[in-house]
């Protein structure tokens, strides 16, 4: 049978010739012509034969006739079998003369070179991607494709995600390190492979997640037996519970440092730690026990070296005074003015010396208080100033809390001084120390972050109706050797003594802070922890 020419000038081969040539080259390989057809009736693979539609001046192939369908394509296509072998390809699908699919058929009818990939094509519906497999028959071609959008979406969204969890891994601020367990014959786990690293390993090891990944632990890091961390890696890969641990490391390469670690099983035979380089915490803390032990020296220095001279001095004073004030004249106002400043040296020594000791051990525990009895046993002590100023003091239930006793006396004997001390003239002192319960949300903004927040606390607010304070310098008067009066002012003292309170209140978990008006008094407000 003929080709047949059509009116748009380009050569048609007979859709009836070119079945036969194909089921002819069927009966050549000694295949019947009923095994080719039960084939393609049966397939799940996307089958069709296309003949090459070529331009009668120019040779140049234009576009392709489909010959033979499967029923597996022709359910996906959506059109009839008379359809889809009465249209061209490029008047069924446009779209496919803007793809490199196309561009593919002409290669493999051209070159006869057969062609075998995965190939991307656009339809209305959205983007679907083929394993495509293209061979040449007689003009034209048999086409194989299968879609793998489902397959290649996922395998996308898994890459998406690997992406995703590296972008996690190196944002984060903790150094994160994944390993397989190796074992020998018997078992046992003698090292670990280092599978991923983050880039956090720069920081805590002065390596690249490259330098590390792919080698084995002990190869890399040996001072991990002797360390100790090798020990609670294999326990992990072995029983699955969590591990963590400081240790200090140390081995051959030049690692020298202290590290927090912590580990957890991934899964059977792989473990995943998460781990900090803490040596320069460590050396802070050495050089901050240090600077305690010097301080601390400086203390019992100051509680007896420095004491005995003051006491002299004031003691030789007052006899200069008593003995020989007239012979003295204008000497004996000098020798008050030495009187004064011995007294305010020996009141700063003492503040020094009470502040040093906040950090000492037995100054430190903690314990049940109830904080009505101690707040009343600092009143006990005070009892001279409040007779002499007539002082109107009102103590409400306090909560109990766990505390200092110690610590706590010294910030209520701080506040209760400054409310009888800081007072109008010749007005007596009215005070109140009151309890509330407040949550976290409750509490003044720059308290909401404090070093260990809790969701409840109890609030002591001891408040007065003094002088007051201009509230611009409240962040100011918590700052050690900051005093809002001149040396000049009645209102004496070294500026030490809400220092005091303030170190107190962060050794309690707690916070403090203040609110007045000049002329108008005082509320100092201390937070606890509101735990057992």
């Amino acid at each position: 049978m003929n080709n047949e020419v059509s009116s748009g000038g380009f050569v048609n081969p007979s859709p009836k010739q070119s079945i036969i040539n194909l089921v002819s080259a069927c009966m050549d390989a000694n295949e019947s012509p009923e095994l080719l057809r039960a084939v393609l009736q049966n397939s799940l693979t996307n089958i069709y034969a296309a003949n090459a539609i070529r331009h009668s001046d120019t040779g140049q192939i234009i576009d392709f006739q489909m010959i033979l369908v499967n029923p597996t394509f022709r359910e996906r296509s959506g059109f009839t079998g008379d359809q889809l072998r009465s249209e061209t390809v490029l008047t069924l699908y446009p779209e496919f003369a803007q793809t490199t699919l196309f561009d593919r058929y002409v290669q493999v009818v051209e070159t006869g070179q057969p062609f075998r990939g995965e190939e991307y094509y656009p339809n209305q519906t959205g983007s679907s991607w083929y394993d495509i497999s293209l061979s040449k028959f007689n003009d034209g071609i048999v086409v194989n494709f299968i879609d793998i959008t489902t397959r290649y979406q996922t395998q996308q969204e898994i890459h998406q995600q690997a992406q995703q969890l590296q972008a996690t891994l190196d944002g984060s601020i903790s150094s994160i390190l994944s390993m397989t367990a190796i074992r020998n014959e018997d078992g046992q786990i003698i090292d670990f492979w280092m599978d991923k690293a983050n880039r956090a390993v720069e920081r805590s090891l002065s390596m690249t997640p490259a330098q590390i990944e792919g080698r084995r632990l002990l190869d890399v890091f040996p001072g991990n037996v002797e360390s100790g961390f090798f020990a609670i890696y294999a326990q992990v890969a072995e029983t699955g519970i969590p591990q963590q641990t400081t240790q200090h490391y140390k081995d051959d390469h030049g690692f020298d440092g202290w590290f927090e670690v912590s580990a957890v099983q991934q899964s059977p035979e792989k473990v995943v730690i998460t781990f900090f380089n803490i040596t320069e915490s460590k050396r802070l803390e050495r050089q901050l026990r240090e600077s305690n032990e010097g301080l601390n020296k400086f203390a019992a220095i100051a509680s007896h070296d420095l004491q005995e001279p003051l006491r002299k001095i004031k003691s030789f004073s007052r006899l200069l005074l008593e003995q020989y004030a007239q012979a003295l004249g204008e000497g004996a106002h000098l020798l008050t003015r030495m009187q004064s400043a011995a007294e305010r040296m020996q009141m700063l020594i003492k503040d020094l010396l009470d502040f040093s000791q906040l950090t000492h051990s037995e100054a430190t525990a903690h314990r049940s208080l109830d904080l009505t009895i101690l707040v009343n046993e600092v009143l006990i002590d005070l009892e001279v100033t409040v007779q002499e100023t007539r002082a109107e003091i009102e103590v409400g239930e306090l909560c109990i809390l766990m505390g200092n006793p110690f610590q706590l006396r010294q910030v209520f004997q701080n506040l209760l001084s400054n409310a009888l001390k800081f007072t109008k003239p010749c007005e007596p002192p009215r005070i109140s120390v009151t309890c509330a319960k407040k949550k976290r949300a409750e509490l003044p903004d720059d308290l909401r972050l404090l070093t260990k927040p809790l969701e409840s606390y109890c609030q002591i607010t001891v408040a007065d109706q003094g002088i007051g304070f201009n509230e611009a310098y409240r962040d100011k008067i918590f700052d050690a050797f900051q005093r809002l009066h001149g040396r000049s002012s009645p209102y004496t003292g070294t500026g030490i003594g809400l220092a005091i309170v303030r170190k107190v209140m962060e050794n309690h978990n707690g916070g403090v802070t203040a609110f007045s008006r000049s002329g108008e008094g005082t509320s100092f407000i201390l937070y606890f922890p509101d735990a057992p």
